[in-house]
């Protein structure tokens, strides 16, 4: 079987930091080439090259626009989204890649898109070529509901959804038949996280961390929606209520997007380190890592107070695989991944009282939680080797029932 994977044109896939949808891509990518597909994944960057696992990268210039192109992009990006502005050049330049790789390779069995800018190469190719290409669209937030996005998702086979709660959403969103639409969940490689002890002490050490002190973990961008300003309440409320041990919050990620960083990201981050000072909160501030594995390792719980409705956050699943508990807020996709585990992690209010009394709950009750348990949730339901089954064996079905 031949399957193009269509990564985002925001970053490289895999991206060099952030970039959770190009992350997941890879990863699906290497997966899915391990079953026995042939993979093809194409997305922006500098060279072409094929993995040791025969995954067959395919990159073009994320800068490209020719004259005619340059003034349709300031058309797109004026009457809907600067994000929208190379639209037009992306998917000239993926029709090519796509029509070269059925020249050079064979026919493509499927095209497995998971971004709106890249949508609209498959259908042009699938049209252009009359070929029986199932064409496959991957939602990893939920669609708007506009007229372009209802149009596009008519023209694709088959809809995957990243949780339930997208599914629904886009079921109820883009009138798509529920047959048609499905759960392949938000996953991450387990194998890049550990629950080893040593590896916490010796962080722990190196960030001048006593072995019995508290550490809050928080892990995300720095943004509004992301409830860093709720998390500074929960801090405060946690602090008051087991006094007699220190707790000390950490922060990792980047302030706003990677890709598109705004003045209001930063103003925000202003504001937040002055609720910190108010409450005279404890707090170091890691910034961006790539080592985000040895920092899950020196948390005792790990704080998700997304304020939107999150899809299926990798920092849950991550936390989880690093045999961290998790509280957060029940939005979106999260009780999808945390209601199944028998543990009270959700509040259910989105009011920072709420999840100050989930998190000092289960700070007391450390000792109750099997941490192996919360690791073996992820590597059961939501790990990149169970996605990319699941993906394989819907894919086939449907170009049996195609055919």
């Amino acid at each position: 079987m031949r399957i193009i994977e269509l990564s985002t044109d925001r970053l490289p896939s895999p991206p060099l930091r952030g970039g959770a949808i190009e992350r997941y891509v890879y990863q699906i990518s290497q997966e899915l080439s391990r079953l026995g597909v042939e993979v093809h994944l194409i997305s922006i960057g500098d060279y072409y090259h094929v993995e040791k696992n025969y995954v067959y990268r395919h990159v073009y210039p994320a800068e490209g626009m020719n004259y005619l192109e340059d003034i349709a992009g300031k058309v797109l990006a004026r009457i809907t989204s600067e994000l929208n502005r190379k639209l037009v050049y992306v998917n000239r330049a993926l029709l090519q890649i796509i029509s070269d790789i059925q020249e050079d390779y064979g026919c493509i069995d499927a095209i497995h898109n998971h971004y709106f800018t890249t949508g609209f190469a498959p259908i042009m190719f699938r049209a252009l070529t009359r070929k029986k290409t199932l064409l496959v669209s991957h939602y990893h937030n939920v669609p708007k509901n506009n007229l372009v996005n209802i149009m596009l998702a008519r023209h694709y086979d088959l809809h995957l959804a990243v949780s339930r709660f997208v599914r629904n959403e886009v079921i109820r969103r883009l009138r798509v038949h529920s047959r048609k639409v499905h759960v392949v969940y938000n996953a991450i490689n387990t194998e890049e996280f550990t629950c080893d002890e040593d590896i916490r002490n010796k962080m722990r050490e190196t960030y001048g961390i006593e072995r019995d002190e508290i550490v809050l973990l928080y892990v995300g961008r720095i943004t509004p929606e992301k409830g860093l300003h709720h998390l500074a309440e929960v801090c405060k409320l946690i602090r008051k209520n087991l006094c007699d041990r220190r707790v000390i919050l950490l922060i990792a990620g980047p302030i706003g997007q990677f890709d598109s960083s705004k003045a209001s990201d930063a103003a925000y981050f202003r504001y937040v380190q002055k609720l910190f000072h108010k409450y005279e909160l404890d707090v170091k501030y890691v910034g961006y890592t790539t080592h985000i594995a040895r920092i899950y390792a020196m948390a005792d719980l790990v704080v998700v107070p997304s304020l939107w409705q999150d899809p299926c956050p990798s920092t849950v699943l991550e936390a989880l695989a690093s045999c961290k508990p998790v509280v957060a807020y029940s939005v979106g996709g999260i009780p999808e991944i945390l209601g199944e585990l028998g543990y009270n992690f959700l509040a259910e209010r989105i009011e920072p009282n709420n999840l100050a009394e989930k998190a000092i709950h289960v700070l007391r009750n450390l000792d109750k939680i099997d941490p192996r348990l919360l690791r073996e949730h992820v590597e059961k339901r939501f790990s990149t080797k169970v996605a990319a089954k699941t993906l394989k064996n819907l894919i086939e079905e449907s170009l049996q029932n195609e055919g």
